[in-house]
């Protein structure tokens, strides 16, 4: 009797342990664990850790300069301020109290890169602004909660050039808990003619407003904006990913993911090509009184000067509202690069866009 007891026991366990693998209670089901996502190949890998590509390309930041470790806002601060070439590494939380301002200045400098270690370089409700800065560099750094930060964004880019924003991680609230979509602002924004910019494998989540391109209705010189997004995760935005006035933008390879009101919005003559992206879960379908357009993946809503757009390869699923499938416009950037399928596009961001 105590054999085939232990017998059915043993039986037992193996069912129980496969039942286990089968369902394993530690896969997490967001970006903190990556077991739930595909991992890179050796050529995702290098890629997503190059150099800048499209229209930031040519960014080297603080090469060749010296490396230097600060571990709160004030250092990092005054390290910027003397100027480049220098590569500055950041590795601490970075606040509005250990900032001493309201926010990080990039001012009239060039030649900078501002790196996080590791996980490390945690900016808690304090962003960055950008002003007549060139070739700088802001990778593997978190940004959130920057309400009280000067004028609400994570990252402002004004009348700057050649910047590179990588392997970040930007957020603030759920639209769902946000009450007053105005309560921060952008989590990338540029404006003011800056041109020759790539923003690259972030993941952008939980905000209203996702990213500006374009200052405001009246900013004629944003014409010379010229932007690449490519391979960023935005999930769960609210509108603007992005809002485009005036200006160029080439997106490719970005995985736009439960979209709640509007997707691309372009606007004001503004150019777009939007090549290989994918859109899931986007748009309300609500109807614009300016355009008469159902908010969703791409169109030109809230405003009736439209802008124009080259899809190439976008998939639609579960979207609602405008879902265009021919272009307006023949657009193109004028550089070549190598643009992953649409099918492989949301295994690829999901794992490799944030943090590095």
């Amino acid at each position: 009797m105590k054999k085939r007891s232990l017998v059915i026991l043993t039986i037992l366990s193996i069912v129980g342990l496969i039942a286990w693998f089968s369902c394993n209670p530690f896969q997490a089901q967001d970006k903190a664990s990556m077991s739930t996502y595909d991992v890179l190949n050796g050529a995702d890998v290098a890629r997503a850790t190059a150099g800048p590509e499209g229209y930031g390309a040519g960014t080297t930041g603080g090469a060749g300069g010296p490396t230097v470790t600060v571990t709160n806002g004030a250092q990092l601060s005054a390290e910027i301020a003397a100027g480049g070439p220098k590569i500055i590494n950041v590795n601490g939380t970075i606040t509005l109290a250990n900032s001493g301002a309201s926010v990080i200045y990039v001012k009239r400098v060039s030649n900078i890169s501002i790196i996080g270690v590791g996980a490390n370089a945690n900016f808690d409700g304090i962003g960055f602004k950008l002003v007549e800065a060139n070739n700088i560099i802001i990778q593997n750094v978190k940004v959130h909660h920057t309400h009280a930060s000067e004028n609400g964004d994570g990252v402002e880019i004004d009348t700057s050039s050649n910047v590179w924003v990588d392997h970040c991680e930007f957020y603030n609230e759920s639209p769902a808990v946000q009450s007053d979509k105005d309560y921060y602002d952008g989590l990338v924004d540029t404006k003011k003619g800056s041109h020759n910019v790539t923003i690259s494998w972030n993941y952008f989540h939980d905000h209203w407003k996702g990213c500006l391109a374009g200052h405001s209705e009246s900013q004629t010189g944003d014409t010379a904006i010229t932007i690449t997004f490519h391979h960023n995760w935005f999930k769960n935005i609210g509108s603007r990913t992005p809002l485009l006035r005036f200006g160029k933008v080439h997106m490719y390879n970005n995985y736009l993911q439960d979209i709640v009101n509007s997707g691309s919005n372009i606007r004001n003559g503004a150019n777009i090509k939007i090549e290989n992206q994918v859109y899931e879960n986007a748009g309300s379908g609500a109807i614009d009184d300016k355009t008469g357009l159902g908010e969703g993946p791409i169109g030109t809503w809230y405003d009736d000067t439209v802008g124009y757009w080259n899809l190439v390869g976008v998939q639609y699923i579960n979207c609602l509202g405008n879902q265009p499938t021919t272009s307006t416009s023949s657009f193109n950037p004028p550089y070549s690069v190598a643009v992953d399928a649409t099918a492989n596009v949301k295994a690829i961001v999901t794992a490799g866009a944030g943090l590095l």
